[in-house]
């Protein structure tokens, strides 16, 4: 069965940008929904469409056949990254303290040249960025993220919900006025909400 135009976009998408997210490869494909759970729901049912799964399988299994072997790894990667990332001066350096090609194409700095070129003033080797390489591995175990994420217990008490958004709010808002108006605000309608509450 032959893909919709919109169909190829979403599997484009998806296989591209939207890095595996239906919901946004629905958006990116040109889909219209009137609001983001609507949008969630054309993405779900476009990526089960027997038309689309195939297709799907197809391009995958091509891209695995044109690969033969040369993607790498989870292990692989994290492995290449933390290297990337505890690269030092003294790889590319030879034993008179100066950059050297021949330093730099033994051992771990290999893999992590983005070029070398002679100057007037001597060899110039450029490696690959050592603190984007710490910023992934921090991502990949959690130690930051780009989301601020509050986790609520069900046995925890009313006033320790309270202090813990009361928290988050003081960390990520250092607008003191504004600060001041949001936490009034959240306190006035928790207020208004277990005044109305059944007993």
């Amino acid at each position: 069965m032959a893909l919709t135009l919109l169909q190829t976009r979403f599997v484009d998408s998806y296989l591209g940008e939207a890095n595996g997210n239906a919901t946004k490869a629905a958006r990116l494909a040109g889909y219209a929904a009137k609001t983001d759970d609507c949008m969630g729901q054309t993405g779900y049912d476009t990526l089960h469409s027997p038309a689309v799964q195939a297709e799907i399988q197809r391009r995958t299994a091509a891209i695995a056949r044109a690969s033969k072997g040369k993607v790498l790894s989870a292990e692989s990667l994290l492995a290449l990254l933390s290297e990337q990332a505890t690269l030092e001066v003294g790889d590319i350096l030879d034993a008179d303290g100066y950059p050297s090609v021949d330093a730099t194409k033994k051992g771990r700095a290999k893999r992590h040249v983005r070029r070398i070129r002679e100057t007037r003033n001597g060899t110039e080797i450029d490696l690959l960025d050592a603190t984007k390489a710490r910023e992934l591995l921090g991502k990949y175990h959690g130690l930051w993220s780009d989301d601020t994420v509050v986790t609520v217990h069900a046995a925890a008490s009313a006033d320790a919900l309270i202090a813990t958004v009361l928290a988050v709010l003081q960390d990520t808002i250092p607008d003191a006025d504004t600060l001041d108006h949001i936490t009034s605000t959240l306190l006035t309608r928790l207020a208004g909400s277990t005044s109305t509450s059944p007993g």
